[in-house]
């Protein structure tokens, strides 16, 4: 008899892949120095950490365990400024806040922005149907933390009419369409690394995460067998009642499809999207690429794009460059 996979299973395997690069890229030292103090190395890091800097761990923007947040603060602070929003990565299933390490989020203090790092409740397989959260709360969890860390501006020190998001994959994905959907203006800049951009693309869906294992008689499992979960159903291209919920959770599609209904949600930003062109994940040429593509066809839109050469998923070789010479100055740009 055929053996079937679970739900559990198929994120386990799913997460477990990306996980895996995520932590390559935000571990690693960014300075590519080998052992060297990457504090010293980096040219971002322009001081060493402060340790009487206020650092504020795990502070609750909602009643789920999940609605946390970690506030790191320049060591001077400005209230013309704007703030940075990080949001992780890990398959919409796992991860957490401190994939972008304390390094990181040190070199945007460092650099005189606010730097919020947050948790959003987690798709689980595990729970019975219905009863986990999905995209719709996932991204309401990113509206709410942007929300929050608005409402302590004051208190904080730094222009609420100013936000740059950043998101790494799954985080990525969620930061693009909560940059998309909002037609006010504090968002003033996006950054996707490695960010899912459509769905429903078939090379994305089909990616293998684990293959078929005949001997034990488990089917191979796929990309599309993780968001199939998630989003309620299989994706069928020839069924036009299965694919509102892609359709909506696909950041392209949104790009081409409401434009016209809020065009300053869009034209508003700035934009900066990186990939790998070895990402067999997450195909660059029909994610970030295409996405990039299409919001450099629209008058009055200002894109930028970095391809790694040499990286695949978790942009590994590359973070350093990224945060010196893409990140910062999109920083500079939007947030002063």
């Amino acid at each position: 008899m055929k053996k079937s996979i679970s739900g559990a299973s198929v994120f386990r395997l799913l997460f477990a892949l990306l996980f895996a690069a995520i932590l390559v890229a935000g571990c690693s030292n960014p300075s590519g120095s080998g052992d060297e103090d990457p504090a010293v190395e980096d040219p971002i890091i322009e001081d060493p950490v402060d340790e009487k800097r206020e650092t504020i761990f795990d502070f609750a923007y909602g009643d789920d365990p999940l609605q946390k947040m970690d506030v790191w603060f320049p060591a001077v602070q400005d209230e013309t400024r704007g703030a940075v929003l990080l949001i992780h990565g890990g398959s919409w299933t796992g991860g957490d806040k401190l994939i972008f390490p304390s390094l990181i989020m040190q070199t945007f203090a460092n650099i005189g922005y606010v730097t919020v790092s947050i948790n959003y409740r987690l798709f689980d397989p595990e729970a019975p149907a219905g009863e986990s959260a999905g995209f719709p709360e996932m991204l309401a969890d990113v509206h709410a933390a942007r929300l929050a860390m608005a409402k302590k501006a004051a208190d904080w020190g730094f222009n609420p009419q100013k936000i740059a998001v950043v998101g790494l994959s799954a985080g990525a994905h969620l930061g693009l369409l909560e940059t998309l959907q909002n037609s006010d203006s504090s968002i003033v800049a996006c950054a996707s690394l490695s960010g899912p951009t459509d769905l429903m693309d078939q090379t994305f869906l089909n990616y293998v995460v684990t293959s078929a294992d005949a001997e034990a008689g488990t089917p191979a499992i796929t990309v599309g067998d993780g968001l199939s979960l998630i989003l309620g159903g299989a994706y069928d291209p020839e069924d036009e009642d299965s694919q509102s919920a892609w359709k909506l959770s696909s950041p392209l599609w949104r790009l081409k499809n409401l434009y016209d209904a809020s065009p300053e949600a869009i034209t508003r930003v700035q934009w900066f999207l990186a990939w790998g062109a070895l990402d067999e994940f997450v195909p660059y040429a029909t994610q970030g690429k295409a996405f990039y593509e299409e919001l450099n066809d629209i008058e009055g839109v200002s894109a930028t794009y970095y391809e790694g050469a040499e990286d695949g998923h978790g942009l590994e070789k590359s973070f350093a460059v990224i945060l010196t010479d893409h990140l910062k100055p999109l920083f500079d740009a939007t947030l002063n």
